[in-house]
């Protein structure tokens, strides 16, 4: 049995960008966000070079992936998903987790 809280995000992160950081999908506003649209050509961060740049459509600079999270931390750390056996958060190992033992916050 998969622990309850396990949680999971599509988040953006920049291959260009001098600290990564990921951004999940969900919270970016549309309006705002630049990456996945013709828009890109303006980033500062980006490289300048025709080579770098093949699709007007998005910036190639643009990782979107799938992680997961514990929903009981306050502040989620983003791991890469993963249906590896190991995860202790993917079968009944979650219930030594003390986090899941405290149950839901508040």
């Amino acid at each position: 049995m998969r622990c309850p809280f396990l949680r999971e995000e599509q988040v953006k992160s920049c291959q260009a960008a001098p600290f990564r950081k990921s951004l999940a999908r969900a919270s970016v506003r549309s309006d705002l966000e630049r990456c996945s649209s013709p828009a890109h050509v303006d980033c500062r961060v980006a490289p300048r070079s025709h080579e770098a740049h093949p699709s007007p459509e998005h910036c190639p600079f643009l990782k979107e992936s799938l992680v997961q999270f514990c929903a009981l931390t306050p502040l989620p750390i983003y791991v890469p998903w993963s249906d590896s056996p190991e995860l202790r958060c993917a079968h009944s190992g979650h219930r030594s987790c003390e986090l899941f033992r405290g149950g839901p916050p508040g």
